[in-house]
Formats: C-alpha cells, structure tokens, sequence
C-alpha cells in the first residue's frame, strides 16, 4: 500500500507554514558585519544580474555557482526577500518530489 495522494497538500501546506513562521520569527543575517560570509559573494552574483553592477568582480568558487543568484534577480524586489521566495519554490519542489518518491518506493503513512 502506497501512502495516500492526500497527503501531498499536507505536506505542501506544513512546509509553506513552516517557511512564513521560519520569515516572521528570524531576522536575516546582516552580512554587512562579516566580509567572509557567503552571501555577500551571492550579493555580488545577485547585484551584477539586476544591473546595480557593472562588474562580476566574484571569488572563486562562487563565481560559477550562478543560477540561484540569477533566479532571485529575477524578481528583483530585495535581495535577502528574493532569495527566501527562491528558498520557497525549491522546498516546495524538494517536497513534492520526496512525496513521489516515497510513493513509488511504497512507504505508507501509518
């Protein structure tokens, strides 16, 4: 017996839950007070993609990890909010596929 089709939106629905309590309870990081973190890198990648700059001026190895990035200049709002919306879709995508997974292994939801 496979677990049920009904539990996809469940899933979905906890996970969309999860993410706006994860938004409204946690600050961002202010990257601003640590050069070495990540996201100022992915600023850069994030800035040169909506045209704020006009030089790729990124370190190695975040200079070819760019798709992200580019998803995020995509909307174009804020970067720290554009990255969460990002986070989102991927999650959302990340559980969906899990549940078939589950589905086509066979695991059941007792």
């Amino acid at each position: 017996m496979r677990i049920r089709l009904y539990w996809l939106p469940v899933f979905l629905l906890l996970t969309i839950a999860a993410f706006f309590a994860y938004k409204a309870l946690q600050a961002p990081l202010s990257y601003e007070l640590a050069p070495a973190f990540d996201g100022n890198e992915y600023t850069l990648i994030y800035n040169y993609f909506t045209g704020n700059s006009d030089s790729f001026d990124v370190s190695f190895p975040f200079h070819q990890r760019i798709f992200v990035p580019y998803l995020a200049s995509l909307i174009n709002t804020e970067v720290i909010h554009d990255f969460q919306w990002i986070n989102l879709v991927f999650s959302l995508l990340t559980v969906w596929m899990l549940f078939k997974v589950w589905r086509e292994l066979g695991f059941e939801l007792k």
